[in-house]
């Protein structure tokens, strides 16, 4: 009898498991999962508050850039003068000032929209505080674009800004009512 006893003392304790793993090793799994999870949400979170404050940043510095909104009011004029803007994407205009103005604008709007193609700035910012300016600095400088897409024979030239401002279009902004404007707290608690 005593070698049956002892033989019953020696067998394990079997503890209950979940798909031949104990309890503890679900739980700590869990916890890591939860971890992760949390992880992903506070990164995701930054990232979108740092694409917002880059966007904010570009449009206050663009509203201070006074050749830059000059350069607008010119196309503006030359747009609405008798001449075809196309005139200036010629090579024989490329020091005329009215061709460095259409340049430096639409530089300037080709670099914010590859930014905004890039993710480095949120492209509903932009849209909200610049639907606008860009979409009528594209209308009103396409023959110029085209033209020298033309004799330049290379047709990536300020494609991107082409690219959102025709995306804008399809989706343009919609007017809001004053009552119905409000803040989302918990949208914006989680950065989306």
């Amino acid at each position: 009898m005593a070698s049956e006893h002892t033989a019953t003392e020696q067998q394990p304790e079997k503890y209950p498991t979940i798909w031949g793993e104990s309890y503890g090793f679900w739980c700590q799994t869990g916890a890591l999962l939860l971890a992760a999870i949390f992880a992903l949400i506070a990164i995701r979170s930054s990232r979108a508050i740092e694409r917002r404050k880059a966007a904010i940043a570009t449009i206050f510095s663009t509203r201070k850039d006074t050749e830059l909104v000059g350069y607008i009011r010119t196309i503006g004029k030359i747009h609405s003068g008798d001449q075809s803007i196309a005139i200036y994407a010629r090579n024989d205009k490329i020091d005329d000032d009215h061709t460095k103005a259409i340049r430096y604008a639409l530089n300037h709007y080709e670099y914010v929209a590859v930014g905004i193609s890039e993710g480095i700035y949120d492209d509903n910012i932009f849209k909200s505080s610049n639907y606008s300016t860009i979409v009528r600095l594209y209308d009103r400088t396409k023959p110029y674009i085209e033209e020298r897409r033309r004799l330049t024979n290379r047709h990536t030239i300020y494609q991107e800004l082409e690219c959102l401002a025709c995306r804008w279009k399809l989706k343009p902004l919609k007017t809001k009512q004053i009552t119905a404007v409000q803040s989302n707290r918990f949208r914006n608690w989680l950065g989306f």
